[in-house]
């Protein structure tokens, strides 16, 4: 079968742009994207995987890196591919170097942070991530590597940063001093974010925009982070009268922003949605036929079109407002397949 990237006809972007999330802090040059907290339970080392209630992770990762050989360069003085805004902007003019086949820019943004050794750690971890994420997605030749190899990713390893972030530009933000796992996880989040917008071919300045609960949800699929797996608790959620999380399709939707007490409850909700997609137990895209749906409907003025030109057995409306029943119905008429 030839992959998605030969046969779909894709409007891309050559640059890569922020999303979801808050807009502080970047001067108005896109918007910002924020991981969650960081689950607790044990993970296990496969990206992705069946995830579950309190995510997983890449607990084993640790020891799989140390078998890898990922290029890297000397110490290189005063990056300046870091933009004068937001939490990037404390790598500004850092020593970097260089690593793995997509020249990826990693930075600390103190002196402080660490020494030179810890910094080449940190940018194999890094590369690792994205090594993975386009052998995992079948991304080699794709508009997403085509983007980081004109304009390679420049990472900011940060003791400023609670998590980590995607901006404008092909930056990231991951934070420094989380454990090895951690790190990898925030970098293909990240990362992801960056592989839906070339995919949806949203414009640099974040307009029209990317469908909010597709893009997080994608990128937490992609970084095995939480998902609803109870069908209770789904059910639970909708009944106490909280958000669709099928309405959030822009930032600040139904009063959803980061001043919001539900905007990282939601998240693995927007994860749930993201793996009905693709389950063959959901609507049955897989992983290649979710992207192509983006790359003709990624962003919010075209997603609905998009979505009932596939003919998938529901409108898009009645997919909306039939959320609530994800986890109990099976394929009959307007139904929907349960997850679990």
């Amino acid at each position: 079968m030839k992959k998605l990237w030969l046969v779909a006809a894709m409007a891309v972007a050559g640059t890569m742009v922020g999303c979801g999330g808050s807009s502080s802090g970047n001067n108005g040059a896109g918007e910002t994207t924020t991981t969650p907290p960081p689950s607790t339970e044990t993970p296990i080392p496969e990206m992705p995987s069946t995830g579950g209630e309190s995510g997983t992770g890449f607990a084993t990762f640790e020891a799989e890196l140390a078998t890898r050989t990922i290029a890297m360069s000397d110490i290189k003085t005063g990056g300046s591919r870091f933009p004068n805004f937001g939490p990037q902007s404390a790598c500004e003019n850092r020593d970097y170097v260089v690593a793995g086949p997509y020249a990826i820019q990693v930075a600390f943004n103190s002196d402080s942070a660490g020494d030179i050794d810890d910094l080449k750690y940190a940018a194999k971890v890094v590369a690792a991530a994205i090594d993975d994420q386009v052998a995992k997605f079948e991304l080699s030749g794709s508009p997403y590597t085509d983007s980081i190899t004109e304009t390679p990713l420049a990472v900011c390893v940060s003791t400023l940063e609670n998590g980590g972030t995607f901006e404008q530009g092909n930056y990231l933000t991951i934070e420094a001093g989380k454990d090895v796992s951690d790190q990898y996880s925030l970098a293909i989040h990240e990362a992801t974010h960056g592989l839906f917008k070339v995919i949806a071919g949203v414009d640099s300045n974040g307009s029209p925009g990317a469908v909010k609960y597709l893009d997080e949800g994608k990128a937490l699929f992609a970084a095995n982070q939480e998902f609803v797996s109870s069908g209770d608790r789904w059910r639970q959620w909708f009944d106490a009268g909280n958000v669709n999380p099928l309405t959030i399709e822009n930032f600040g939707d139904n009063g959803v922003d980061q001043s919001n007490p539900q905007y990282f409850d939601l998240y693995p909700f927007y994860h749930t949605v993201v793996r009905y997609f693709i389950s063959e137990d959901g609507l049955g895209l897989g992983v290649q036929g979710f992207f192509q749906l983006v790359s003709v409907g990624g962003n919010r003025n075209d997603f609905e079109a998009a979505f009932n030109a596939r003919d998938l057995g529901i409108t898009y409306a009645d997919l909306q407002s039939q959320a609530r029943s994800f986890q109990e119905h099976t394929p009959a008429g307007d139904r929907l397949t349960p997850l679990i």
